[in-house]
């Protein structure tokens, strides 16, 4: 994305569709960044500047925040918390899964 675009999609209003099961609310670079249901669930989206997902939170207090390798797209690992709880699901650089459980519920 050229830097004249990235400039530009922080001024161009937002965009709300109905996408068949929800609304969605997009930015001006096309990035959900919320999501209504009709039962009156919310999920919300947050983007870095390289258009990377970098954090998830939804209405029944669920959450999830990325950190990548670097630049790259790959994903490092997720911290997500959902009350009390809460875990750390590390990526390595070949995709292997670790989950490290950081209460004493599970």
């Amino acid at each position: 994305m050229s830097l004249i675009n990235l400039i530009k999609s922080f001024f161009v209003k937002k965009k709300t569709e109905f996408d068949g099961s929800a609304m969605v609310e997009r930015d001006g670079r096309g990035n959900v960044i919320k999501r209504t249901f009709l039962s009156g669930f919310v999920v919300r989206h947050h983007y870095d500047l390289l258009n990377r997902e970098i954090a998830m939170i939804t209405s029944n207090g669920y959450r999830e925040d990325k950190v990548y390798y670097g630049v790259s797209n790959k994903v490092k690992q997720v911290s997500c918390r959902r009350g009390k709880r809460s875990w750390i699901e590390h990526f390595s650089n070949e995709g292997k899964k670790e989950i490290e459980y950081l209460d004493s519920e599970v």
